[in-house]
């Protein structure tokens, strides 16, 4: 399992989720909303998130 800390505004909160699953299906299991027009297939760039990684380094990448 990995462990996953989202962060809304003034608002966060962390779970758990199987290893091997792609973000934006955590996210929207999670109940989060993230657009993905392409219907995460990589193409349209709508789902872009921050990603804050465990040494502090941030990076905008595709949930899908």
């Amino acid at each position: 399992m990995s462990r996953l800390t989202v962060v809304r505004g003034d608002r966060s909160f962390s779970f758990s989720f199987p290893v091997g699953r792609d973000l934006l299906e955590v996210l929207r299991r999670a109940g989060v909303s993230v657009p993905s027009p392409c219907g995460g297939k990589g193409i349209c760039g709508k789902c872009l998130v921050e990603v804050t990684w465990p040494d502090g380094r941030k990076e905008t990448v595709r949930a899908c």
